[in-house]
C-alpha cells in the first residue's frame, strides 16, 4: 500500500473517532442532564416523576456513552492507529458491544417517543422556564432524542466498513447486524399487529389465542357458501397463520371514537387438519375481469372466494398451499369418505347399483390431484354464472353433479353415453384453458378446468365411451347376419388380402430387378417370377369369381340345399388357375366349418334380442383413442399453454406410428420384476420392459432409496429419466406415461452424503451432455479384486459415460488410472503402472463422484504414489517375517 493511501486511511478514521467523542457528548447530555433537569422539575412541582418507559431510555443512552467512550479512547492511540488488524478487531468489539441496545431502540423506538412527548408536553404547558431553555439550547424534540442516537449507528456501521480490508470478517459482522436491525424491528412489528387482532376478535368460542403465531396473509374478500343460493357474497377479512389457522371474519365498525374495528369470526378453518381441498377458479371464466376467485371444499360445503386481483389471490392460495401440503389426513379422509352410496341417483340407476353385478364406478383420483373430476360449469341461464360440478361415469351414463362439498353431491345432468346424439369436443377456452363440450342432445354441456390432465383424462373417458358403443353395434350387426353372409365376406377379404401381398412382393422383385445386372438376370429367376405371377393372376380371377357370384342371386338346388354351379360358362384350366384354386379349396373348407360353426350359434330357439337392449348387455371392450396421441406431448410440459387442437387429423393420424415405436423402455435397479410390475407396465400406453440398459428411457427405483448400482449410474449417461415406482403406479393408473420431473428419485440422505442433486444432474444437463462426460479421456482400470465396483462394471459405466475404459497392457502418460492403495500395495500392480502419471492415480470415486456430479473434479479421490505404497507394503512385509 502506499504511503498516499495510509494518510488518507488515517485521515478517515480520525474523522470516525472525532465523531464517536461528538456522540458520545449528546448522549451524555440525554442520559445526564435531560433526564436530571425532569427529575428536578418534577421535585420541585411536587409531582412524580417514575415512568418506566422513560426512565429506561434515559439508562440505555448512558450505557450507550460509557461504550463509546471507551472505544474512542481505545481507537484514539498512535500505536493502535498504525496497525489496521488491531483498529478491525476494536471495531468489531465495539459493534457486537452496542448492537443490543441500539435494536432495542430500534423496536421500542414508537413507545419511547410518544412516552417522552406526553411527560415533556406536561411539563411545557406550566411554563417551566428551565426546561425550555435546556431544550431549546440542545434543539431537543421528543422524536429526534430517539432518532438521533439511531441514525449515527447506522452512520457507525457505514464508518466501519469503509475503514476495513473488504475481505475483513468485520464486513460480515456489519452485515449481520444490519440484518438483526431488521428482523427485529419486522417481528416487534408483526407483534404489535397481532396484538391488536387479539383485542379485536370478540365472541368468538372458543376464544382466538393469537400468541406465538405469525400472520401470513391479510386481506378482505368476498365469501359466499354453496349453501347460500340466492344470497349475495359477503364481504369478510381473512387472516391465515403459519400454524395452519384461517379466520374468516366480519367487521364490526367501532363504537367508540379512535377505536379499532371489532372482529367476529364466522368461518374457523384448520387447514393442516380438516379434510379441505382447494380449486383455483380459471380466468377466462371471471365474472368481473378485476377479480379473482378459487373455492374452498369442504365435506359438507363448498366456499367461494373473490379477491380483487389475480396476484392477492395466488398469495393467498400459496399461504393455504403450504398449510395443505402438511395436512396428511385429508386424503385417507377423502377415499375413505366417498362412496357410491353417497350419490343421490335417479330411480332407473338406483336399480343398477342395488342388482347383484355391480356396474362400473369412475371415481379417479390422480398423485397430484385429488379432485380431477371437478370442473367449473357454466349455468344454462347465465353466461356469466359458473359453478363447481364434479364429474361420475356410472355403467353408461355421465352423471354431472353440483358439488356442495365432496360428499354432498346433488345431480345436475345425466347423459346417456350408448345415445348417437351424444357428443364431446375439446377446444380452447381463453388463453390458457381448455375446456370440454358434452352435446346431450339439442343441450350443450360446456366444461373448463384450469388443469390440463383433467380435460385429457375425462376427453378419453367419455371419448372411449362414446367408441365402444360404435363397437358394439357393429358386432350385433355381425352377430344378426346370415351365416352366409358372414362365410363370403370372411372369403373375399382373405382372397383380398393374398392377392394384395402378392402383387406387393411382385412389385419389389420387379424393382429389385431392374436394379440388377444382366449377369444377375438368370433364366431360373425369370421363370419363377412368371410362376409368381400366373398364380397372383389366379387369385385375382378367384377373387372376382367370388365377387360376381354375391352380386348375382344363387339358386339352391332343393335337395342338399348348395347353391347350383353355372355351367354355361366353362373356366379355362391353366396351371395356375388350378394351384390358385387348390389353395382356395382349401381354405373354403376351413371357412366353411367356420361358417357352420357362426351359424349354429347365431340361431337361438328363442327370438332375437333388439340392436338397443344387447348395447346394454354387452360390455364395452377398450377402445384406443385420438386423444392419447396428444397427451403424451402435453404432460412433456406442464407449463405449455400453446393452446393446440386435440381432434384426430391425418397429420396427428400419420405421427401415430412414431410415436408407438418410440415409447418407453423400462428397467428395474432396486427392484425385483414380479408379475405385479409386469402388469402395470403393460397397462402403460407404448410401454416395455427391458433387460439391457442400453435400449431403456425409464430406469424406476424404490421410493427414497438411492443406491449407486451400475443400472443407475449407466442410466444417468444414457436414459432420459431416474424415476421412483410412484411414477410406475400413476402412469399404470392413467393409462399412459405421465409426466416424469415431479417423480425424480430423491433420497436427501444419499444427495447428501455424495455431494449432488440428481434432479439437476438429470434435467439441468441434456442427456448428449450426460452422454460425453468422459469423452476423450482413456481410463486405464487395474484388474484388482480391491477394485469396487468390479472392473467390468466400472468398464460399462465409463463407456456410458463417453470414455474410453482400458483394463489391459501398460497404461499411457496421459491416461486416468483408477486403481486403489491396497493394490498399490502389490509390487506386480507397481511395475505395471510405471509407465503412469503418478497424478493421475484415482480411486474409483473418482468415476462414481463424476457421474453423480456431472463434473471431473482431479483434485479429488487421489491414490498416494507408488513409493509410499511401496514402503507400506515392504514395511508389513517385514513384520511378516
Amino acid at each position: 500500500m502506499s504511503k498516499h493511501a495510509d494518510a488518507d486511511a488515517l485521515t478517515r478514521l480520525r474523522a470516525f473517532v472525532q465523531s464517536e467523542k461528538e456522540h458520545c457528548q449528546l448522549l451524555e447530555r440525554i442520559g445526564s442532564r435531560l433526564s436530571a433537569r425532569l427529575r428536578f422539575t418534577a421535585a420541585r412541582r411536587r409531582a412524580t416523576c417514575v415512568d418506566p418507559v422513560t426512565d429506561g431510555f434515559f439508562d440505555v443512552t448512558r450505557q450507550l456513552a460509557s461504550l463509546h467512550r471507551l472505544y474512542a479512547d481505545k481507537l484514539d492511540k498512535e500505536k493502535v492507529m498504525s496497525h489496521s488488524d488491531v483498529v478491525a478487531s476494536v471495531l468489531n468489539d465495539l459493534v457486537l458491544a452496542v448492537r443490543d441496545s441500539y435494536i432495542q431502540l430500534q423496536v421500542q423506538r414508537e413507545r419511547i417517543a410518544s412516552a417522552l412527548e406526553e411527560r415533556l408536553e406536561v411539563l411545557l404547558n406550566e411554563s417551566t422556564p428551565e426546561l425550555v431553555l435546556f431544550l431549546a439550547e440542545h434543539s431537543f424534540t421528543a422524536d429526534k432524542l430517539v432518532s438521533q442516537p439511531l441514525d449515527h449507528f447506522h452512520r457507525t456501521l457505514d464508518g466501519i466498513e469503509s475503514l476495513v480490508d473488504p475481505t475483513s470478517p468485520v464486513q460480515a459482522v456489519c452485515r449481520e447486524t444490519r440484518a438483526l436491525v431488521e428482523s427485529e424491528a419486522r417481528r416487534h412489528a408483526c407483534e404489535q399487529h397481532l396484538l391488536q387482532l387479539q383485542e379485536g376478535f370478540y365472541n368468538t368460542v372458543p376464544p382466538v389465542d393469537l400468541f406465538d403465531k405469525t400472520l401470513l396473509y391479510e386481506d378482505v374478500a368476498t365469501v359466499k357458501s354453496s349453501d347460500q343460493t340466492d344470497a349475495s357474497p359477503s364481504e369478510m377479512t381473512i387472516h391465515c397463520f403459519d400454524d395452519g389457522l384461517l379466520l374468516l371474519s366480519r367487521q364490526r365498525e367501532a363504537t367508540k371514537e379512535g377505536a379499532l374495528p371489532s372482529l367476529q369470526v364466522q368461518y374457523r378453518i384448520h387447514v393442516r387438519s380438516d379434510p379441505i381441498f382447494l380449486e383455483t377458479q380459471p380466468e377466462s371464466i371471471e365474472t368481473e375481469p378485476t377479480r379473482a376467485s378459487f373455492a374452498l371444499v369442504f365435506r359438507d360445503t363448498v366456499l367461494l372466494l373473490s379477491l380483487e386481483s389475480s396476484p392477492k389471490r395466488q398469495k393467498l392460495i400459496d399461504a393455504i398451499q403450504s398449510q395443505l401440503n402438511q395436512n396428511e389426513a385429508r386424503r385417507p379422509a377423502l377415499r375413505e369418505g366417498r362412496t357410491s352410496e353417497d350419490l343421490a341417483l335417479p330411480v332407473d340407476l338406483q336399480q343398477l347399483q342395488q342388482s347383484p353385478q355391480k356396474p362400473l364406478m369412475v371415481f379417479p383420483s390422480f398423485e397430484d390431484d385429488d379432485l380431477p373430476s371437478v370442473f367449473w360449469m357454466q349455468q344454462a341461464d347465465s353466461t356469466n354464472v359458473w359453478k363447481p360440478v364434479e364429474l361420475v361415469i356410472f355403467d353408461s351414463w355421465l352423471l354431472i353433479f353440483a358439488l356442495h362439498g365432496w360428499k354432498q353431491l346433488s345431480l345436475l345432468h345425466q347423459v346417456d353415453l350408448t345415445r348417437n346424439e351424444t357428443d364431446i369436443l375439446e377446444s380452447a377456452h381463453g388463453e390458457k384453458n381448455w375446456g370440454l363440450t358434452i352435446t346431450k342432445d339439442s343441450q350443450k354441456i360446456v366444461l373448463v378446468s384450469l388443469l390440463r390432465s383433467r380435460v385429457d383424462f375425462w376427453y378419453d373417458q367419455v371419448f372411449k365411451a362414446l367408441q365402444s358403443r360404435v363397437v358394439e353395434v357393429q358386432k350385433i350387426e355381425e352377430s344378426t347376419k346370415p351365416a352366409s353372409d358372414t362365410f363370403i365376406e370372411r372369403k373375399k377379404k382373405r382372397v383380398r388380402n393374398t392377392v394384395q401381398v402378392e402383387a406387393t412382393n411382385e412389385a419389389e422383385e420387379e424393382t429389385q430387378e431392374s436394379k440388377a445386372s444382366p449377369e444377375q438376370k438368370t433364366p431360373a429367376k425369370r421363370a419363377a417370377r412368371s410362376r409368381k405371377k400366373e398364380s397372383t393372376e389366379g387369385a385375382a380371377a378367384a377373387t372376382a369369381q367370388i365377387e360376381d357370384s354375391v352380386s348375382k342371386p344363387e339358386t339352391a338346388d332343393s335337395s342338399s340345399g348348395k347353391p347350383q354351379k353355372d355351367k354355361t360358362t366353362p373356366e379355362p384350366k391353366t396351371p395356375a388357375k388350378r394351384t390358385a384354386r387348390s389353395r382356395k379349396r382349401k381354405a373354403d373348407e376351413e371357412e366353411e366349418g367356420a361358417a357352420q360353426k357362426d351359424a349354429s350359434t347365431s340361431e337361438p330357439e328363442a327370438q332375437p334380442e333388439t340392436a338397443a337392449s344387447a348395447i346394454k348387455k354387452l360390455r364395452s371392450p377398450p377402445v384406443k383413442t385420438p386423444k392419447q396421441r396428444w397427451v403424451r406431448r402435453k404432460t412433456e410440459d406442464p407449463e405449455d399453454s400453446t393452446l393446440v387442437s386435440t381432434q384426430p387429423s391425418e397429420e396427428s393420424e400419420a405421427s401415430t406410428k412414431k410415436t408407438e415405436t418410440s415409447g418407453v423402455r423400462i428397467i428395474f435397479t432396486g427392484l425385483e420384476m414380479t408379475p405385479k410390475y409386469r402388469k402395470k407396465i403393460n397397462a402403460i400406453d407404448s410401454a416395455q420392459y427391458e433387460e439391457e440398459i442400453e435400449l431403456v428411457t425409464h430406469v424406476i427405483a424404490p421410493k427414497n432409496k438411492l443406491k449407486r448400482t451400475v443400472k443407475l449410474l449407466c442410466g444417468i449417461s444414457s436414459c432420459d429419466h431416474i424415476l421412483d415406482e410412484r411414477w410406475l403406479d400413476e402412469s399404470a393408473r392413467v393409462g399412459l406415461a405421465v409426466f416424469e420431473k415431479p417423480y425424480c428419485l430423491k433420497d436427501t440422505e444419499a444427495e447428501a452424503k455424495w455431494q449432488f442433486d440428481l434432479h439437476k444432474t438429470m434435467y439441468d444437463y441434456t442427456k448428449e451432455q450426460r452422454r460425453q462426460l468422459f469423452r476423450g479421456h482413456r481410463v486405464y482400470i487395474v484388474n484388482h479384486k480391491s477394485i469396487l465396483p468390479p472392473v467390468q462394471d466400472l468398464v460399462k459405466i465409463v463407456e456410458h459415460a463417453g470414455g474410453t475404459a482400458i483394463t489391459s497392457g501398460a497404461p499411457d502418460a496421459s491416461d486416468l488410472v483408477i486403481t486403489t492403495e491396497t493394490a498399490m500395495g502389490f509390487a506386480s500392480i507397481q511395475k505395471m503402472l510405471v509407465s503412469a502419471n503418478p497424478q493421475r492415480l484415482y480411486t474409483p470415486e473418482l468415476v462414481l463422484s463424476s457421474i453423480l456430479q456431472q463434473h471431473i473434479d482431479f483434485d479429488q479421490h487421489r491414490v498416494p504414489n507408488s513409493s509410499s505404497s511401496s514402503r507400506r507394503s515392504t514395511g508389513g512385509s517385514s513384520r511378516k517375517r
